[in-house]
């Protein structure tokens, strides 16, 4: 089953570039009629269409980028345009006609030549957020419409169209009306031409880099979070956020990609951002800094080479998963830990990771809620496909829809479904069992939750002007106090389902939500034993419950439903509270083993950043 907004927005694209492809032919077609008025109609809804493409369509857009045919409106209605003079006027306007349109034609390449340079000057090689940068001023970005040479060429075309027309062969008319389309078309370029001078000119790159690189100088951080991951994976270093900011010590956030840095939670930490691994060479860091580092990745190189840096690997939550034992930890000083299991997997693995490195520190950004759920609620909460080949990794593609069905059925329960954010990248199975859960949920009235866009990515200007503004008015602990989650929890009927996609509430929240849990071998089962309420694992290799739980610690303390959900009855009844949860004790003991004292959580990482200062 389809996501329905996916293929509403496939279908829209389809329409779109059909309606291109129609407009742009019926002119062509028109030309060699000749009708000029025809001509000059479907050139405005071809030009129309052209506009809403690069507005609204990243299919297209795509598409025509990797053809090499953008703009396509402007060749070809240019090529109906010589038509239609060579069918209607003398030859003289024909050679006239031609050359204006190879002058548009190179004025169009000028205007995105310029748009390259002026974008390169306005995206310097470092940028911020909530750094003061003192008084840098530099030229704002320009407004969209004049952003690049596409919306007023395309209006030169329109020009063209309807100055031929209504010419109707009058030699003195068609002239005019060429000319005004060249002129209309040089504006835009010429705009672009003084703006790329104006940056040419601030030295915006250089001016930037000196006032952030300043301001790093003289925060002095006592610790930092560096994340390379792709912007898909932000969520890593945001749940790293709250903790860092609640040591009270000046602290640096160092992000590797610019989307990453837009998609970054609200924070009062100072933030920098650079893709080059020059730029992190030359931050001015401190002596013993101790740095976080949230995922493996090679870029994480160019921060473990300097020689400031205490590196410690603190991932994005423990799990059984291979990938908490990643060989590629060696390269860290230090590994902390959620609790003893933690040290127990990596000792158990043998990869060469001394025991001395290997420090608990507990899971800081956990908090018990404070109240119990409104309604019963199951909350299914699968992971993603993963990197490797196990086909186990996801229990969405072996017993989601199914799972989701019966609880649907069930009548009493309330569903949240909360996948993770990778979910479906790599694995065609997996996005089609994703999409049969959405339409499931949906057609039983689900309310898809979708928490405002943060004011740092829907500000005016692009990345370098809310750095600028980022640095003269930094996020308060007030502007971030309110959970944002609470309003999109209270904003729907109590007992309807919920959909938390990426853009909706956080697990921590939706945990809050929870009177059981459906989850998958991940760190998703571990940060859950904080709340200390009942979880279920699904059985999809089949091995039966004694020998999952041998093989897999996380699933000592929940209940184990089979591969054909046998089980599912006992869950629906101890999520509703009408079945004595039986799995309170060995739940608390594996709490305790995975978790440590999650009381202590918070002064014992401060502990472990200090020992490290």
């Amino acid at each position: 089953m389809a996501d329905p907004p996916a293929a509403r927005r496939l279908g829209a694209d389809v329409l779109l570039g059909a309606g291109l492809a129609a407009s742009l032919g019926g002119a062509v077609a028109a030309a060699a009629v000749p009708n000029a008025w025809a001509v000059t109609a479907l050139l405005v809804v071809a030009a129309v269409a052209e506009r809403t493409v690069a507005s609204r369509s990243t299919l297209l857009r795509w598409l025509f980028d990797r053809a090499a045919a953008w703009p396509v409106t402007r060749a070809v209605a240019l090529l109906g345009l010589v038509l239609l003079a060579a069918r209607t006027v003398d030859t003289s306007l024909v050679v006239g006609t031609t050359a204006t349109a190879v002058v548009l034609l190179a004025i169009g390449a000028c205007g995105r030549a310029l748009e390259l340079v002026v974008r390169h000057l306005r995206r310097p090689p470092l940028l911020s957020r909530n750094l003061d940068l003192g008084d840098l001023a530099l030229p704002r970005a320009s407004r969209r419409l004049f952003s690049g040479p596409e919306p007023l060429g395309a209006a030169a075309v329109v020009v063209v169209a309807i100055g031929l027309a209504a010419a109707d062969g009058d030699t003195i008319s068609c002239a005019v009306a060429l000319a005004v389309a060249a002129a209309v078309a040089a504006l835009p370029v010429a705009m672009l031409a003084m703006q790329a001078l104006r940056l040419r000119r601030s030295r915006v790159r250089q001016r930037t880099i000196h006032a952030v690189t300043t301001a790093v100088e003289q925060l002095r951080p006592q610790v930092a979070i560096y994340f390379a991951g792709t912007p898909e994976e932000v969520y890593q270093p945001n749940m790293w956020l709250r903790p860092v900011e609640d040591l009270g010590v000046p602290a640096l956030v160092v992000v590797r990609d610019p989307e990453a840095l837009a998609r970054l939670a609200t924070t009062t930490l100072p933030v920098v951002c650079t893709p080059y691994n020059g730029t992190i060479a030359k931050l001015p860091l401190p002596p013993s800094l101790p740095t976080l580092f949230v995922t493996h990745s090679g870029n994480n190189v160019a921060m473990l080479r300097r020689r400031e840096v205490r590196s410690v690997f603190v991932g994005h939550g423990d799990s059984d998963k291979p990938d908490s034992v990643n060989p590629f930890a060696r390269v860290y000083e230090q590994i902390w830990v959620a609790g003893p299991l933690g040290r127990q997997r990596y000792a158990e693995a043998d990869i060469g990771v001394r025991r001395e490195a290997v420090v608990e520190v507990g899971r800081p950004q956990l908090e018990p809620p404070r109240s119990a759920p409104a309604v019963p609620t199951v909350l299914y909460a699968p992971t993603w496909e993963g990197w490797g080949d196990d086909p186990h990794h996801s229990s969405l593609p072996h017993a989601g829809p199914a799972l989701v069905a019966a609880l649907v059925a069930h009548g009493g329960l309330r569903v949240i479904y909360r996948p993770h954010p990778l979910t479906g990248r790599r694995d065609p199975a997996v996005r089609t069992a994703h999409a049969a859960v959405l339409g499931l949920l949906r057609n039983a009235g689900a309310v898809e939750l979708r928490l405002p866009q943060q004011s740092h990515r829907t500000g005016g200007g692009d990345l370098l002007d809310r750095a600028i503004e980022s640095g003269r008015r930094p996020t308060r602990r007030e502007d971030r106090a309110a959970d944002p989650a609470e309003a999109a929890w209270s904003a729907a009927p109590v007992a309807a389902h919920r959909i938390a996609g990426p853009d909706g509430p956080g697990l921590a929240s939706c945990f809050a939500q929870a009177s059981l849990l459906v989850a998958d071998i991940s760190s998703v089962v571990s940060d859950y034993l904080a709340v200390d309420r009942p979880y279920a694992l699904i059985d999809t290799r089949g091995v039966g419950a004694e020998q999952l739980r041998r093989a897999f610690p996380a699933a000592r303390g929940g209940l184990v439903l089979g591969p054909d959900l046998a089980g599912a009855d006992e869950l629906c009844e101890v999520a509703a509270g009408v079945r004595r949860d039986p799995t309170v004790a060995r739940r608390r003991k594996l709490m305790r083993e995975t978790l440590g004292d999650p009381a202590t959580a918070g002064e014992r990482f401060a502990a472990a950043v200090a020992a490290l200062q």
